[in-house]
């Protein structure tokens, strides 16, 4: 196709980047990709991109159009889809399945520390009004894990990576040695971790947390989610802060 545009066209042509509904031709998208960057900027600090949704998936929220843009943008290939139902079958992951994301390691740094016993009162809760066979437990402490398998009362089967990296602080402190520390692993072992969240039954997070919202997200968006909403069951719970958009 042809790129050569008239220049009276791009003046008058709205930038997509600019503020105001009427930067986005909502029948046929944008006219022209203009890279206005002080209308990017300004259009970032009102929220105004962050909170878009198309107009006609407006009454879905902004959460679910997130939700569809991530899973776009990390639908796994053939070779992660493989290693994710390897890692199923590797921690006994039987549905129903609850989804635990505990960030703690250096979560003092931007907010309060929820407490694992915190968790387990809640996931207990859940499991006196709906079958629970398995939870599957992301964190980035051992600690966790322990606390948790202690706790818990009922018969429900812990899953989690045994020989995951964990440990925040010297984990961030070793990525800046890529001696010390497998960063492709590293990376890919959080890629694991979430799309696995992705696809438990409940999840229960802190949306303070941007991996717990990325989970969220990722779960709304999924195939299941429509039915179960429908049917008035809950996909989410923070025990901190309510869902936002961010970033």
């Amino acid at each position: 196709s042809s790129c050569e545009v008239e220049e009276e066209e791009v003046k008058s042509s709205p930038s997509m980047l600019a503020l105001g509904d009427s930067a986005f031709h909502r029948s046929r998208g944008p006219r022209h990709l203009l890279f206005d960057w002080d209308s990017q900027t300004a259009a970032i600090k009102t929220g105004l991109l962050r909170n878009f949704v198309p107009e006609s998936f407006e009454s879905l929220g902004v959460a679910w159009w997130r939700g569809q843009i991530l899973r776009f943008l990390l639908r796994p290939r053939p070779w992660l889809e493989a290693e994710l139902l390897e890692a199923k079958r590797r921690i006994k992951w039987q549905p129903p399945v609850v989804g635990l994301h505990i960030r703690h390691g250096d979560k003092l740094k931007e907010a309060n520390r929820i407490p694992p016993e915190s968790y387990v009162r809640v996931l207990e809760e859940i499991a006196g009004r709906q079958e629970v066979r398995s939870v599957f437990v992301s964190t980035d402490s051992l600690n966790v894990i322990d606390v948790i398998k202690e706790r818990l009362s009922w018969n429900i089967t812990v899953c989690y990576e045994e020989d995951e990296i964990r440990g925040t602080d010297i984990t961030n402190a070793n990525l800046q040695n890529h001696i010390r520390i497998n960063v492709t692993r590293y990376t890919l072992e959080a890629i694991r971790s979430a799309l696995l969240l992705s696809q438990v039954d409940l999840l229960l997070a802190t949306f303070s947390s941007n991996f717990g919202r990325l989970a969220f997200e990722l779960l709304l968006a999924s195939p299941a989610s429509p039915p179960a909403l429908a049917a008035g069951r809950q996909l989410g719970l923070s025990l901190d802060l309510p869902w936002f958009a961010y970033p």
